[in-house]
């Protein structure tokens, strides 16, 4: 062998040495995060900074959400473990419903405790998982390896902590590609209410306001940013008592060139509409249909007869479905135009947006499906002819669609945006006039449920898509709309897309006459039903048995001094004849906001 290839041969060597060196020192740093695994053994590590956890079995890896093929798991070598210090196990997510294989036991993991459900019935009405599939098996005796304490049981909604959802009231603004540019908070980090959006140009200078509306649950507060979070003025829409929230919109109402603030009442109120300056100042107001109805007004605008003058749009729901009415400031008594858009109410919360989307200078309606239905999109010209509708997401999701419309492309004609409503993932995305998907993406963290609003805002040469979360406070899940009742606690509770409406004393029936237990709707309702057995009238009668049991006002008989009412005093106490008695002015809101159809849930 001659001297230069020994020298060679040499060098090749050191550089083996070097390189499986490196490989080894490499492989001593695993990133933070990292699944890891020993070729050849089963067991799997977390590692997070110098210290590594055990999943102790399968069903705790698959708690977190990770891929059952174990595709995100990396290969390392045993030695480079032996660098990390032991630091226990790995528990189950929080959230996660969990089973031993023989016990029969659902339980709920939250904050190191596990909370029985109580039985099969409440595990249906609260996870809503006919088919089992939610449940995450593992051996008897498993738990013992955790601190684990058993918790309270779960047996109602109301028992289910991790309803109450936090999550900040902040603004976000994306390009149209979807890139968040800007965010700010529109409320107290603190705030717990809804939250709708609209947007305006107020000062004329062809930029775009965002408006603010207050949602269920606190005063009926109009707040107007500009894009970069400076807050420009607000002021009340309704009276400060009123906590069902604020619709938002903007027209030119007079031709003038400037724009109007546009409020409809939200969630539980009446068909209000009002009309304010940018100053706030009130202009007009009026009422879209019966004063009498308790299920909101959507807003929205557009110039019905092309005099350059914009027109009103109105959306209301009532028992029927969901109604269109225009309405010119000139004539609040008559609509223009009336048309019914969507033949079943569901659970409510429609949207509601405008746009030309076909470019011929002509704004469409464009409306999102309510909760508990199919996430439809349905196209209306100005008279109400259904030029289109397709499904803005999975056939199954009931959470109701929300709109927006603008032209991102610069196409001359206006896309059509949506967002999931409650109980739906935060994804956005970005239709054509046919229903053909352009765009989409997700606005907040995957985990959030409780629905997004969106808006688009027009800044000079270019459109802006904003979100805001549409509750920062979710309760009543499992539930579109409807009242559940507890007969342990006395309570009847109401429930709508994520907001609790209604919390009041019940009186169900004495021990020798039990309220019937079980998922129910309601069958029919009654101003008055009267009691030829107890001669008893029930004021505002939702009756929701077959049997004959239903909710109602406190009942009365009639004497020769007028009515007397039973049980004023008994409240809180279960004394009925197998009924659910609430006070009468909890009946009759109760009575104008539930219809027949909507879910009755009496449990124990």
């Amino acid at each position: 062998m001659g001297k230069k290839r020994k020298i060679a041969l040499i060098i090749f060597f050191i550089f083996i040495i070097f390189i499986l060196n490196f490989k080894k020192v490499f492989a001593l740093n695993i990133k933070d995060g990292t699944i890891a695994k020993i070729e050849g053994k089963e067991t799997l590590y977390l590692i997070s900074g110098k210290t590594k956890k055990i999943f102790p079995h399968l069903s705790v890896y698959l708690s977190w959400g990770y891929p059952q093929d174990f595709s995100t798991v990396d290969l390392v070598e045993e030695s480079a473990l032996a660098n990390y210090t032991n630091d226990g196990f790995v528990p189950f997510k929080n959230g996660s419903l969990v089973r031993e294989e023989s016990n029969p036991i659902v339980f709920y993991v939250e904050n190191a405790k596990l909370r029985p459900v109580r039985k099969d019935w409440a595990y249906q009405s609260i996870f809503e998982d006919p088919e089992w599939q939610k449940i995450i098996f593992f051996p008897d005796g498993f738990l013992n390896q955790f601190n684990y304490q058993v918790g309270e049981m779960i047996s109602s909604l109301a028992d289910l902590k991790p309803e109450k959802i936090d999550f900040y009231p902040e603004l976000r603004i994306f390009n149209s590609e979807g890139k968040l540019e800007n965010a700010f908070l529109v409320f107290d980090k603190n705030y717990k209410g809804g939250i709708n959006l609209g947007t305006a140009d107020l000062d004329a200078d062809t930029k775009e306001e965002i408006l603010i509306g207050a949602g269920f649950g606190s005063q009926p507060e109009i707040k107007i940013f500009r894009s970069d979070g400076t807050l420009i003025s607000q002021f009340l829409a309704f009276e400060k008592s009123f906590k069902g929230g604020v619709n938002l919109a903007a027209g030119d109402l007079y031709g003038d060139g400037q724009k109007e603030i546009i409020a409809g009442a939200g969630i539980y109120g009446s068909p209000h509409l009002r009309i304010f300056t940018k100053n706030g100042e009130l202009i007009t107001h009026f009422f879209a249909d019966d004063k009498n109805l308790r299920h909101g007004l959507k807003v929205a605008a557009l110039d019905f007869d092309q005099d350059l003058k914009e027109e009103i749009v109105c959306g209301i729901e009532k028992e029927k479905g969901f109604y269109i009415k225009i309405f010119s400031l000139s004539s609040t008594k008559k609509p223009l135009k009336a048309f019914l858009a969507f033949e079943k109410l569901g659970g409510g919360e429609f949207s509601l947006g405008t746009g030309d989307i076909n470019a011929d200078g002509i704004k469409e309606i464009v409306i999102g499906s309510g909760s508990d239905a199919e996430p439809e999109i349905r196209i209306f010209d100005k008279n109400g002819n259904l030029l289109n509708k397709f499904l803005a997401y999975e056939k199954n999701f009931k959470g109701g669609v929300k709109v927006a419309l603008a032209d991102l492309d610069k196409d001359g004609k206006e896309e059509i945006i949506t967002t999931a409503g409650f109980s739906g993932g935060p994804h956005l995305k970005i239709f054509d006039e046919s229903g053909q998907q352009k765009n989409s993406f997700f606005v907040y963290d995957e985990n959030y449920k409780g629905g997004v609003n969106v808006a688009v805002l027009n800044m000079e040469t270019e459109k802006k898509i904003i979100v805001v979360p549409r509750l920062t406070l979710i309760k009543g899940v499992g539930f579109y709309k409807g009242v559940e009742i507890d007969t342990k606690k006395q309570k009847l509770y109401a429930y709508q897309n994520g907001f609790l409406i209604e919390e009041e004393k019940a009186s169900t029936g004495r021990p020798a006459m039990p309220t019937p237990l079980g998922d129910f709707k309601v069958l029919r309702k009654s101003l008055v039903k009267y009691s030829k057995k107890y001669n008893l009238y029930m004021p505002h009668w939702m009756q929701f048995t077959s049997s004959g049991a239903g909710i109602h006002g406190l009942p009365y008989w009639q004497d020769t001094w007028g009515r007397v009412y039973e049980g004023v005093g008994h409240l809180g106490l279960p004394v009925s004849h197998g009924c659910v008695r609430v006070s009468l002015r909890a009946a009759e809101r109760i009575y104008q906001w539930l219809n027949v159809g909507d879910r009755v849930l009496v449990h124990q």
